[in-house]
């Protein structure tokens, strides 16, 4: 059997003719229920639909209260032919507000507004909510991911999403306008296969893990960068003083001595800057510059590696950031144009009275 959401307090049934009579109501949370078999065509659809909702409620009259009620509802005090009264004048007004808006649920209905949502049940489990095309043939349902509707109802009304700096992870990109590419966000969707809201929870999640380790290794090759980049220039900084070394070398007698006074701080840096270096060398290695530089060329493209991957795994996070953000608003505007539909709804039932 599949249900399909219906509009406001009501709600449809798709299901096989032979299982017509096993169809349970829908219950209080849409109020009504239409069965619509595999065997209708888009216009027996839409005609059982109409006629469900052109099915007008009478409105009921108030019961006499009588003297003596009416003089204790005077003082305040209510009655029982007193609240009768007041749950009749609710329901009256329930359904003067329905008929309100029953013109309106026509309109939608007749130019495709009217949106179906499919959603199998079975003894155990619930599959995904599907939207399908209302003028296909209801026999073979085009089903499609409650994700591929929200990105179909968001490229129906927005060419490019919108791009806030409140959103996640969209700050820390100076050029944000690909963030509101659709294109790209379909892309992202359909590469992941990311079909339910269930799927995008879990690819945030792990897209949110391997971005928090990317910066824990980058920060770890931080000071591996600091370590090989000192020793660069530690090296250059022997090479500097190694020729003075080498003539003190080469000396004998008093010569070395007298040397020695003359070139003591050039000696004792020539000391200093070696030990630096061969205190990064591998035990029993002499030093080596292109060791030196092939360590400091490694981590360098390590971190480049690194940051490319962070970069695109921030990136993913972002555009599916702004996509919810862009749903959320627009769920926000249609809650307040059908707020705004709904006061002069009531405005015009108030001026008819």
């Amino acid at each position: 059997m599949y249900f399909l959401a219906g509009h406001r307090n009501y709600s449809f049934v798709l299901t096989k003719a032979s299982a017509v009579d096993k169809c349970n109501k829908a219950g209080d949370v849409y109020g009504k229920m239409l069965v619509l078999t595999f065997e209708d065509n888009e216009d027996a659809m839409m005609n059982r639909i109409l006629s469900l909702i052109n099915t007008k409620e009478e409105v009921i009259p108030t019961i006499h209260l009588g003297e003596r009620a009416s003089a204790l509802e005077r003082k305040g005090i209510r009655t029982e032919r007193g609240n009768i009264n007041r749950a009749i004048e609710k329901y009256n007004a329930m359904i003067m507000k329905i008929y309100g808006f029953i013109s309106e649920l026509k309109e939608e209905l007749k130019k495709g507004v009217f949106r179906f949502v499919f959603e199998r049940k079975s003894r155990t489990e619930r599959d995904d909510i599907q939207s399908i095309n209302p003028s296909i043939n209801p026999s073979v349902p085009e089903q499609k991911s409650e994700v591929q509707t929200a990105l179909e109802i968001l490229q129906k009304q927005r060419t490019e999403m919108v791009v806030r700096p409140i959103f996640p992870y969209v700050q820390r990109f100076k050029d944000k306008r690909l963030l509101g590419n659709v294109e790209l966000l379909a892309k992202l969707l359909d590469t992941n296969h990311l079909e339910t809201w269930e799927d995008v929870r879990a690819f945030e999640e792990k897209q949110t893990e391997v971005l928090e380790n990317c910066r824990a290794e980058l920060a770890e090759l931080s000071v591996r960068y600091e370590k090989w980049t000192q020793a660069v220039s530690d090296y250059d900084d022997y090479k500097q003083y190694q020729p003075v070394m080498k003539e003190y070398q080469a000396l004998n007698g008093l010569r070395k001595n007298s040397f020695k006074k003359k070139h003591e701080t050039e000696l004792e840096n020539y000391a200093i800057y070696r030990d630096r270096v061969k205190a990064v060398m591998p035990e029993n290695m002499k030093i080596s510059k292109p060791y030196i530089d092939k360590q400091l060329a490694e981590v360098l493209a390590q971190q480049e590696q690194i940051q490319r991957n962070s970069s695109r795994v921030a990136t993913d996070l972002a555009r599916l950031s702004v996509f919810k953000g862009n749903l959320r608003e627009m769920e926000a505007q249609q809650r307040a144009d059908e707020q705004a539909r709904e006061q002069n709804r009531d405005k015009k039932h108030e001026n008819t009275i």
